[in-house]
């Protein structure tokens, strides 16, 4: 475990240093702030959720210590709802969004991504007396709770759901 941590450290600190002028500015910028300057949820465990002290923990919080440690910087966590994640990378909130995030064509033509580190699988959770969704298929006319922005919330979209927005994955449940 602790080598693919490193691997995805590496990673993404490439892309922090980038071939771009632009991206060697914003390295120099976080190593003069001395902040790395992190946006996430915070309700999306194993990734980055609350521990029962109340301390922001999981695995992607891990990665975003160690990504800062490498640069010599503090790492300070900003959480906001799924919805306005990529945009706080817009209007330079956040020095990097590191929260499960999904890389599509359409992010790819704005951003920078390291490697990918995990690969996630959507499945649908429903009520244990409904048996009317056993597929995405099922889900055509049918409401779905999802972070508007999210893929999932576009796979469901795609397959006929009518999306009931939500904050993320807890107030979907």
């Amino acid at each position: 475990m602790k080598w693919l941590k490193s691997l995805i450290v590496a990673a993404t600190l490439q892309v922090l240093a980038g071939t771009s002028g632009h991206a060697g500015a914003n390295l120099d910028q976080i190593k003069q702030a001395g902040v790395f300057k992190v946006g996430t949820e915070g309700t999306y465990a194993p990734f980055t959720y609350h521990d029962a002290s109340g301390a922001l923990v999981g695995f992607d919080v891990e990665i975003a210590k160690a990504i800062a440690e490498r640069l010599g910087v503090k790492a300070e966590f900003l959480e906001g709802k799924w919805d306005g994640l990529i945009a706080g990378l817009d209007a330079k909130r956040y020095d990097a969004v590191i929260n499960q995030v999904g890389i599509t064509e359409e992010r790819k033509a704005k951003y920078d991504f390291s490697d990918p580190y995990i690969a996630s699988k959507a499945v649908l959770i429903v009520r244990g007396d409904n048996t009317d969704i056993k597929s995405f298929a099922d889900l055509k006319g049918k409401k779905a709770a999802q972070s508007l922005t999210s893929n999932f919330g576009k796979l469901a979209e795609a397959n006929g759901a009518e999306l009931v927005a939500t904050d993320g994955f807890d107030q979907s449940i």
